[in-house]
């Protein structure tokens, strides 16, 4: 049956075949490689040679990846055809290669898929780029388990059948014999992975069951259960079963042990039960005792003494020392089996594992500097090792460089022995046979004064290590202070800190690093200082030499930073804003409120009587308005600004300014259209205390903004748990990937109050340990739909963990006990931050101190003293023997006081009187217990002083003041304490900024105190630094003494002031002023009051600190780095581990096809743009929404008022109102802003009043006073108030309406009364413009003739609706809502827009032409247009005939910038000469630009063809970028000015000259280190240049644009760059294992291309050879290089006249492209990303470059690639760079003369010529030959839908046609461009696997308050720039974001603005791909709605767009 496997007679003949494609591969022709594999391919089918097939299928697809777009989307597809018609096996194979390619997809793109939403079923079962994760895994799990499921056939195959498409590694077959085995270890790659951005489902898959990890026999039983989830686990467990069962029975039991083995490891890894370490080595042990007498037995064997290994690694001398001896029980397991079968692979394992545990391993670290003649010690930390020799030689400064400078450790060796012997010793390491790595301490001995290298060995019959270091012996130190002006150095004594006066101090240095070396020598002063003053240089590598007396000491390395002086103080003038909200709807006003202040010498006052201007900007920068005002006596202006009603919503600016003293002052605000919220849901703090598997209640409640309870309302809640654990669980793990579980999900109703409970239980992630403390997170969301349809969401986080309560003491750590009351505070929360009351006892003890003054330890204890302690503390008095130096470890002394407590009664106890305490530290220790009876525990430490003169404990420091802080006139005390017979302490007084005082203290076990005196410029603080050594020991730090500022607030009492209000009567409120000590003063009051609802969108706040009241930090900084620290040894051993026997099997060979190549990382646009203003134009030009309707014309959806924004509106006559309902009071007045009085003013008493009428919407109000007076003391204060009425009705209104439509409007009732009430609500409708009533128009007969009943119970709500069918004809709609209950009653009056259900559609057709090519395009909506509601608005035609020309539209011209670095300034030169060039070199150029001139050609394409675009530029965020590329255009220009240019040229070739330093280097800033990349750039620039300049004008004499090559400074840098060249080249060669490896570096690449161009300047012969070796480099490893290197080498080589390899480079870049015919010849891998050398306009570039001079007769390739460029530049705005003039010059001066050319374009529409000389009103643009021609309404006939163009000549044209019509919104047919989009709407639902969306079909049932996503799939086949995308929006739908911001979704960054009608994106970007695109809308009315359409269209390049259908939407009650 299988017979044609393995088949070797037929595979000879494919040999042959297969070799030819692997050699077209390895010359990287891949056209080629390609042809000859689909023969191969087809020749297989047709012998059906199964083998053949599969592997022809693999290559082939592995070339498609590089030639087809689209590759991956193709691949799959044609996997699935094969594996749809092939046979069982086959299959097999073929579904296992397919569900790799998914999985590498999603590794690729894993970013994307995380943030897709899951949906219920494959949306696109074709483009599984668009499939969000869930769906992804599981096709990837569907896949591997259909390879898996002929198992009985699959079994039965030899591998040895398949070796034509494997990896073989026969040798290890008989562990994996079979082709079912390598089926299922490459699924268990993918089921095994710890991959888990899945959500993990509610019932997810856990090894928490004990019985899972047993031997292989009883595996076979187990069941694990089939969750409708997936979990990758259980599917792994499964795969491992069928293994376990199919090789039990096989004689030899290689496979089935292997595979038992990595089952149970998999287990032990994931299980999540407690006792797993234990069990799994009782399973390894029982299945080695089932096999003992087989050497298989010892891989289980191998196991255990692995498991003991990890065991033994949590050994720690300190604190775990339960496994210490575990590697011993290793050992002894490792020799039983290598005794028992010394030649079987377990042995081999277990002798790698022995040698492991036997190596021998030491680590020594000494002391850097050691005083003279002094014992000091090294720490050894050591594996394996009993004894130590070391030896001290003597080594000099200069040996110690030359040292440094050897690689090799043998050199190493062999100089350290030839040095000069000071000391020998040896000693012996103690030993316990553990085989765990130890520490000891052992002696150096005394040394005299100079440098030593240390030397170590160690040595035994087994091994040998030799480690060193170097260490200085001087008694010297210095430490550096640096100010910003300064820079100290001080010389003292190690062991005291005392100055070391009169000493002589060399300094070698460089300045700004690359001059020569210099020397200076100081003196040190008394205080053994020398004072450096900054300069503009800074000193780098400064080496220190210091000599006095007869010792000499060296350090270094220092570096001096340049000096930068603080600005002399000016006086600053600012303005603080204040508005009266955050955030307004377009078209409303906005209030302010500026106060002007001056600032000089940290004086604050008010500007009076100052002129300032005030402007209001909008979202992109521009100037709205502005208004000239002038301030008071308080320094106070105040105005309103109306808000523009259109353009793009987002974050507008209010900046205040003078001309007079450059004040400025900027508030910003939200412009957004958003509707006004009627209630808020939040939830209560957790304040119970729970742990993890309790049942966790959590209360909610939702209440209406005017004060009643949301009751009856439907909350939709949904629970998930997110993980994190402490901090410190990352120190001694790997980083922690968790994932969120669902928990649960449902619906409740909130009770009478508007609560609600949401009720779950907190199951942990049993993955985590409980001994790591995890805390769970539980994230509660509830969506509140309220009975009237409004939905307002809340989320809360509930932290749950094994422990429920922190009980923590706040103490101070130094007590004074000469004050009274002292106490500890005791906080006691849960999880959640909130109080939790608690008991316990604290009690506090004296701790033992040390006898003797100690240094903090260098290192930490080792675990074995290497001394005794009497030995120790004779040597070593002030070191501590074991960790004594830390208060923390000492020992505990008596008890001296103890007391219980319960926070619930206090929280702070009193210590009672501790005055005759002693003086020290004491420890306090805190008991409780949680709820649950867990022990909590806290530690403080605290030091007690008193007045005492000496310093308690033996403490070698303190520093104490006499009070904790100052005011001014105090004199500040501050006592200096040591227990040290002689210390000398260095202080810096330092204030100001300034060191007002240096002093040496000196002690001698006793305290000095200073005395500061604190004075008025000390407000706000100052610092005492100090610094000390002892004993080999320093420490710097500064103490702050706080010297507060005086209050400055004032107090606000309120005297009258209501927190309940009517709406619609008259209040007067009035508050009285008082100053900080309560005096009276006299002030100006700001007052605003606003609805706080907003502030769900943006809370408000005002900020006003007018007072300069900095705190005061220190500017000194002062470090001894370079004379304390430690050395770790270098060591070099010679140990030579064994290596783990490595197992590789077969596995399957992709022949190169993978998915995770490719798709670089796109570079996206930058975000920020920058503004210059630009008047608004008119937006008459706006076609979009304006639809005539008989003769009036249409509202604009973008001009939506009334309802929404709740502005007031006007009375209508409508008719008499009924009797009943003619009483009550309508409100009508809905304005968000209650009242703004900025400059209101008190009387002489301090009392201010003002009065208003209160509002009429029915909400809270956020009251906001700021009050300052004339010295600028203030305070602001806020108050809430509420209006309500005892009856209200609370309408919910759609924003709009629209024709067709029907909706059901309600509004909710409330009563607010002590008893049930029953009445009747009406609705009443009228024409707004008409004034008469449309009631019956709108709701039929039945809904109005009476009014409705209502009945409501107290306190309660009740809910009343209307259904309305929406007719044509209307534009604006008043309604208003009344309801009466006997005395009780109110009403609501507004407005609503109705918005007509027709559109204007703008159909786009790209049209393209080759020259000498004639085509037909046809635009197939027009041609069959059928449909009786169409009318026709516009057909235009474009036609570009010579678009070569925009590319001279492109040339940049650079701008010079003051700080530009060296990069720049040649990139300008460089850019502006090319340019220069290119403009000048044809005449023709410079005529036609002077035409273009008066035309609108120069004006940005974001700026041309208005009316064929969706929006005006102004109303999107690229008003700058056009005004930017508007702006390049106009400066081309300048390019024809050739004595400007001159002069430019020549002035920058200066500077570059200037900037050069000595050896010809260019740093990458003037005054850095030099730069073999800038030099590199530059020169190679230059040479390029200069080659592309020369070579074109050899014949003109006259250009100004060659230069000589020859100058200086080419070759200086030259020169430089040989050198560096040479100095890699020896680098590598010093460090490269083999020379002949791949060693062709970009840097040295980028040399040889460089060096290419100036064959006249001579090389050395060293240089020639190392050029030598890299040419053969190339010529060997070309291959490997991407497309701009390969384009380098190519040109280098062919320059090198090898023309041999520079063709074949061309060939196989020929052969790797795309050749399309619209887009022309380019390569798909060209795409941009954060490399330079991947820059594609660039790259292209060179290629070009590349072809044509390598191939001049070549101009077809030459062309084709030209082509790419230009229909790049088609849809990208150029930036304006160096590559850009690059592009321009190869697409105009290379290939083919396109520019030349003038032939039109013949162009017949509908069969008829056009003729432009005929056509009215039409301009032919010069040199593009671009025309525009349109036909009106009643000329566009159906046959004008097919259009043929006809290019004469060279060169491509292209051309546009665009069909614009207006047409129903529901009959609207989708449409696409090479721009595609498709848009689909789907119900959001939780359920138990997390947030799931299905589509919304015509059997979905939608229901008020559901969350709908709307989800849209862009796709493009080219990289765009600027896309503008709108989706409209239903009436009865919300949506959920409101806030205009730039966001990041699927690769994409886009800005996002919402407007009432529609939601807009805004894509800076679109690189070519596939994307999908989510956000969410919230059900709002019920109803039958159209939806509109979506449409997306390029603003750059208007001919791409696209839309979807329209589509009609029902909502159920």
């Amino acid at each position: 049956m299988f017979s044609q496997f393995g088949n070797a007679q037929k595979n000879n003949s494919y040999d042959q075949l297969w070799k030819q494609v692997e050699n077209f591969e390895d010359k990287n022709l891949t056209k080629s490689a390609l042809k000859q594999t689909e023969a191969i391919f087809k020749k297989a089918k047709g012998e059906k040679n199964k083998v053949q097939i599969i592997k022809a299928l693999l290559y082939k697809s592995h070339f498609i990846i590089t030639l087809e777009e689209n590759a991956k989307l193709n691949i799959v597809n044609e996997f699935k055809f094969e594996i749809s018609s092939a046979d069982t096996i086959t299959k097999s194979i073929l579904h296992s290669h397919l569900a790799n390619l998914y999985w590498q997809y999603y590794q690729q793109n894993r970013y994307r898929f995380n943030n897709r939403t899951k949906t219920d079923v494959k949306i696109d079962s074709a483009d599984f780029r668009t499939w969000d994760l869930d769906t992804l895994f599981k096709e990837i799990d569907y896949q591997f388990t259909s390879s898996l499921e002929n198992a009985s056939i699959t079994q039965q195959l030899p591998i040895s059948d398949f070796d034509e498409i494997l990896f073989k590694k026969e040798e290890n077959r008989k562990y994996r014999p079979t082709l079912f085995d390598i089926l299922a270890h490459t699924a268990l790659q993918f089921y095994t992975t710890t991959e888990n951005s899945i959500n993990k489902p509610k019932d997810t898959f856990e090894i928490a069951n004990e019985a899972i990890l047993c031997e292989a026999y009883t595996s076979s039983f187990l069941n694990f259960g089939s969750s409708e989830n997936l979990s990758l686990q259980s599917r792994a467990l499964g795969i491992y079963q069928q293994l376990v069962a199919f090789h039990f029975g096989d004689p030899d039991m290689s496979s089935l042990v292997l595979v038992d083995i990595e089952r149970l490891r998999f287990i032990h890894k994931n299980a999540t039960f407690t006792n797993k370490d234990n069990l799994f080595i009782e399973v390894l042990q029982n299945s080695a005792e089932n096999i003992k007498h087989n050497a298989l037995s010892g891989l289980y064997s191998y196991e255990i003494a692995l498991q003991y290994q990890q065991l033994a690694l949590t050994y720690t001398p300190t604190e775990n020392i339960e496994h210490q001896w575990k590697l011993k029980d290793a050992l002894s397991l490792c020799d039983d089996v290598i005794a028992r079968f010394p030649e079987s692979l377990g042995a081999q394992r277990c002798l790698a594992l022995k040698s492991e545990i036997l190596e021998s391993r030491i680590y020594l670290t000494s002391e850097k500097h050691i005083p003279t003649n002094t014992l000091s010690r090294i720490l050894v930390r050591y594996k394996n090792i009993e004894n130590l020799t070391l030896k001290a030689y003597d080594i000099t400064p200069k040996q110690l460089k030359e040292l440094k400078e050897l690689y090799n450790d043998t050199k190493k060796q062999a100089y350290l022995k030839n040095l000069p012997l000071a000391k020998t010793w040896s000693s012996s390491l103690k030993t316990e046979k553990d085989f765990q790595q130890h520490s000891t301490e052992i002696s150096v001995p005394k040394l005299a004064n100079g440098n030593y290298v240390i030397v170590a060995e160690s040595k035994d019959e087994k091994s040998y290590s030799y480690s060193f270091t170097t260490i200085q012996v001087t008694n010297f130190a210095i430490s550096e202070t640096q100010t910003n002006t300064q820079q100290f150095y001080q010389v003292f004594d190690r062991n005291n800190g005392k100055p070391i006066t009169n000493a002589e101090v060399i300094f070698s240095y460089q300045k700004n690093y690359n001059s020569p070396v210099k020397r200076k020598i100081f003196t040190t002063d008394k205080n053994g200082n020398i004072t450096i003053q900054k300069s503009k240089e800074s000193w780098n590598n400064i080496e220190l030499t210091i000599k006095k007396d007869k010792e000499t000491a060296y350090f270094g390395e220092y570096y001096i930073n340049r000096g930068y002086s603080q600005n002399k103080e000016q006086i600053n003038y600012s303005c603080f804003l204040f508005t009266d909200r955050s955030i307004y709807r377009p078209g409303q006003p906005i209030y302010f409120k500026g106060i002007a202040i001056s600032q000089e010498h940290g004086v604050s006052k008010v500007l009076e009587n100052t002129q300032v201007q005030v402007a209001l900007f909008d979202a992109n920068g521009q100037e709205i308005e502005k208004l000239m005002l002038t301030s008071n006596d308080y320094g106070s202006i105040s105005g309103e600004f109306m808000l523009p009603n259109s353009g793009l919503t987002g974050q507008f600016s209010i900046r205040a300014s003078s001309s007079a003293n450059g004040l400025n002052g900027y508030t910003s605000i939200s412009v957004e259209e958003y509707k006004r919220p009627k209630f808020e849901t939040n939830f209560e703090p957790v304040t119970e205390t729970y742990k993890v598997n309790d049942s966790i209640k959590v209360i909610g409640d939702a209440k209406a903004y005017a004060g009643s309870a949301i009751s009856d309302a439907k909350v939709v809640y949904r629970v998930k748990r997110v993980v994190s654990v402490p901090r410190w669980y990352y120190w001694t793990r790997p980083y922690f990937e968790g994932s969120s579980q669902e928990i649960v999900q449902g619906e409740t109703v909130t009770d009478a109050l508007g609560n609600y409970e949401i009720i779950f239980k907190a199951l942990p992630d049993n993955s985590i340990a409980e001994e790591n403390l995890p805390t769970f997170n539980y994230e509660v969301s509830a969506d509140v739909t309220d009975i009237n349809g409004e939905t307002r969401s809340t989320v809360t986080n509930v932290a749950v963990g094994y422990h429920a309560l922190n009980v923590k003491l706040v103490v101070l750590e130094t007590i004074d006990k000469t004050l009274k009351n002292a106490s500890v505070n005791i906080t006691s929360r849960n999880l959640n931050g909130e109080f939790m009351a608690a008991t316990g006892d604290i009690k506090l003890y004296k701790l033992k101190a040390p006898a003797n003054v100690l240094r903090p330890r260098p290192w930490s204890t080792p675990d074995y003293p290497g001394f005794s302690k009497d030995e120790f503390l004779e040597h070593y008095p002030h070191d501590a023997f074991e960790n004594e130096d830390d208060s923390d470890f000492w020992e505990k002394g008596k008890m001296v006081w103890q007391s219980n407590f319960d926070t619930q009664k206090s929280k702070e106890i009193s210590l009672g009187k501790i005055k005759n305490w002693e003086s020290g530290k004491y420890r306090f220790e805190l008991n409780s217990k949680d709820k649950f009876g867990q022990e909590v525990k806290d530690i403080a430490i605290i030091t007690l002083i008193g007045n005492e003169n000496t310093i308690a404990d033996n403490q070698l420091f303190q520093i104490k003041t006499d009070k904790t802080q100052y005011e001014i006139g105090d004199k500040a005390q501050i006592t200096f304490l040591s227990a040290a017979k002689d210390l000398n302490i260095t202080v810096l007084i330092e204030k100001e900024k300034k060191t007002m005082e240096t002093v040496v203290i000196k002690l001698n076990n006793n305290s000095k105190t200073i005395t500061v005196p604190v004075t008025e410029n000390d407000l706000g603080g100052f610092a005492i630094n100090y610094s000390y050594a002892f004993a080999n020991h320093f420490k710097s730090e500064n103490h702050n003494i706080l010297v507060p500022y005086p209050s400055s607030d004032l107090q606000i009492e309120t005297t009258t002031f209501r927190d309940k209000i009517a709406p619609g009567i008259d209040e007067t409120w009035s508050f009285k002023i008082k100053g900080p000590e309560g005096e009276k003063v006299t002030a100006e009051l700001l007052a605003s009051m606003y609805d706080a609802s907003l502030d769900q969108f943006r809370g408000h706040s005002w900020g006003f600190y007018p007072l300069y009241r900095p705190n005061f930090y220190s500017q000194i900084r002062t470090n001894a780095y370079h004379s304390f620290s430690t050395n770790n040894f270098s060591t070099f051993s010679d140990y030579d581990g064994l290596s783990y026997p490595s197992l590789n099997f077969d596995s399957f060979n992709s022949f190169g096809l993978n998915f995770l190549t490719f798709e670089g990382f796109y570079e996206s646009r930058k975000l920020s743009r920058s503004a210059a203003p630009m008047e608004m134009m008119a937006d008459d030009a706006l076609l979009e929404e304006v639809v005539p309707v008989g003769s009036s014309i249409k509202k604009k959806e973008n001009e939506l008022s009334g309802a929404v924004s709740g502005i007031t509106s006007e009375e209508l006559d409508s008719e008499k109102n009924k009797k009943d309902f003619g009483t009550v009071s309508i409100r009508k007045n809905l304005q968000e802003t209650a009242f703004f009085f900025p400059t209101l003013q008190t009387d002489k008493e301090g009392n201010v009043s003002f009065n208003f009428t209160t509002p009429e919407a029915l909400t809270r109000w956020n009251l906001q006073l700021l009050v300052h007076t004339k010295e600028l003391e203030s305070t602001i204060t806020n108050l809430t108030t509420v209006t309500q009425k005892e009856l209200m009705v609370t309408p919910n209104a759609p924003r709009f309406l629209r024709e067709g439509d029907k909706i059901t409007i309600s509004t909710k009732i409330a009563n607010l009364t002590e008893k049930s009430l029953i009445g009747e609500a009406k609705l009443e409708l009228t024409d707004a413009l008409t004034g008469t009533d449309i009631s019956k128009q709108l709701m039929g007969t039945t809904d109005i003739v009476e009014a409705k009943s209502f009945e409501v119970d107290s306190m309660g709500n009740t809910q009343v609706s209307w259904n309305l069918k929406i007719p044509e004809g209307l534009q604006t709609v008043q309604y208003r809502i009344i309801a009466k209950a006997g005395d009780f009653s109110d009403g609501e009056q507004n407005m609503l827009p109705v918005l007509s259900n027709r559109t204007l559609v703008t159909e786009t057709l790209p049209m393209w032409v080759r020259s000498n090519q004639t085509k037909t395009f046809t635009l197939d909506k027009l041609k069959s247009s059928s449909s009786t509601t169409l009318n026709h608005h516009k057909l235009t035609l474009e036609m570009t005939s010579n678009p070569a020309w925009y590319a001279v539209q492109a040339l940049p011209y650079l701008m010079e910038y003051p700080y530009d670095c060296n990069e720049q300034i040649f990139s300008r030169y460089y850019a502006n000469t090319l340019a220069s060039y290119i403009a000048n070199s044809n005449p023709r150029i410079r005529e036609v630009f002077d035409q273009w001139v008066n035309s609108d050609a120069l004006l940005s394409n974001l700026e041309k063809n208005e009316e064929l675009k969706s929006l005006l530029i102004q109303e999107t965020p690229w008003l700058r970028d056009a005004q930017s590329e508007t702006e390049q255009k106009k400066r081309i220009g300048l390019l024809f000015n050739l004595n400007k240019m001159k002069n430019e040229q020549q002035s920058a070739l200066n500077k570059l000259a200037q900037n050069q330093n000595s050896n010809g280097a260019w740093s990458w800033f003037n005054g850095g280190p030099d730069n073999r990349y800038i030099t590199q750039h530059i020169i190679a620039g230059m040479g390029h240049l200069n080659h592309l300049v020369t070579s074109a004008t050899l014949s003109n004499k006259n250009s100004s644009t060659s230069f000589n090559s020859q100058s200086e400074m080419i070759e200086n840098a030259i020169s430089y760059l040989d050198d560096e060249f040479v100095k890699e080249y020896e680098y590598m060669k010093k460090h490269a294992s083999n020379i002949n490896d791949d060693h062709l570096s970009a840097n040295q690449v980028h040399y040889l291309y460089m060096r290419s161009f100036f064959k006249d300047i001579k090389t050395s012969e060293k240089v020639d050879d190392i050029t030598t070796y890299y040419i053969k480099q190339a010529q060997k490893y070309w291959k490997k290089r991407g497309l701009y290197a390969k384009g380098m080498l190519a040109l280098v080589l062919h320059r090198k006249n090898d023309v041999k390899t520079s063709a074949k480079i061309l060939r196989a870049l020929e052969e790797n492209s795309i050749t399309s015919e619209e887009l022309g010849m380019y390569w798909k891998s060209n795409t941009s990303s954060w490399f330079w050398y991947q820059a594609p306009i660039e790259t292209q570039a060179l290629l070009i470059e590349a072809f044509s001079e390598i191939r001049p007769a070549d101009i077809e390739t030459v062309d084709n690639l030209k082509i790419w460029l230009l229909k790049n530049k088609q849809t990208n705005q150029w930036s304006t760079t160096k590559a850009t003039t690059e592009a321009v010059y190869a697409l105009l001066l290379q290939g083919s003369e396109w520019l030349s050319v003038t032939g039109a374009v013949e162009v017949l529409i509908g069969g008829e010529k056009i003729n432009t000389s005929t056509l009215e009103d039409v301009k032919v643009e010069a040199g593009t030959g671009y025309l525009k021609t349109s036909w009106n309404t009643n000329e566009i006939q159906p046959k004008m839908g097919e259009i043929q163009i006809r290019k004469k000549g060279d060169g491509i044209a292209w051309g546009a046609l665009y069909w614009q019509y207006f047409e129903d919104l529901d009959k609207i047919t989708s449409a696409e461009t090479p721009l595609k989009l498709k848009k689909k709407i789907f119900l959001k639902k939780n359920t138990d696997s997390g947030e799931v969306i299905s589509e919304v079909t015509d059997n979905t049932t939608l229901k008020v308050g559901d969350l709908v996503k709307i989800r849209i799939e862009l796709r493009s086949d080219r990289a765009m720039e600027f896309l503008h995308m709108k989706d409209m929006r239903a009436a009865g739908f919300e949506p959920v974001n409101v806030i205009s911001r730039y966001k990041w979704q699927d690769g994409l960054g886009y800005y996002e603005s919402t407007k009432d009608a529609s939601t807009n994106f805004f894509f800076d970007y679109l690189p070519k791909g596939v994307y999908v695109f989510e956000y969410d809308v919230r059900v709002n009315n019920a109803g039958d709605f159209s939806n509109g359409i979506t449409t997306i269209q390029s603003m750059y390049a208007p001919e791409f767009s696209s839309h979807s259908e329209g589509v009609r939407v029902t909502v159920e009650n």
